[in-house]
């Protein structure tokens, strides 16, 4: 929890901070410094970014664990509509018709 909070913190001080260097960009021809410690904020914003959708993908594959272990309404019907997803309903065979898998 501590990390998250950590990375929470450092994502708003970074959009503070860019929010801060952006209106020197509008005065004119910005300084090598000034684009190159944007560039690394960028960088980083996107970095801990990363981390948090990785974060939720993980939480969110857990969760999907937990509920097809339980056996719901849910996961049936899940894995039902994946079934009829890939069902192969008609076939094309080698004259160009089209076969019908189930009569």
């Amino acid at each position: 929890m501590k990390k998250k909070k950590k990375l929470n913190k450092e994502l708003l001080d970074i959009k503070e901070e860019l929010d801060r260097l952006g209106p020197s960009l509008d005065l004119g021809c910005p300084s090598m410094n000034l684009l190159h410690n944007i560039k690394k904020l960028e960088d980083r914003k996107q970095k801990i970014l990363h981390i948090h959708e990785v974060t939720w993908r993980l939480k969110r594959r857990a969760l999907w664990i937990q509920e097809e272990d339980r056996d719901t309404k849910f996961f049936h019907r899940y894995a039902n509509h994946k079934r009829m997803v890939n069902t192969f309903w008609n076939i094309k065979d080698s004259n160009g018709n089209m076969v019908h898998a189930f009569p």
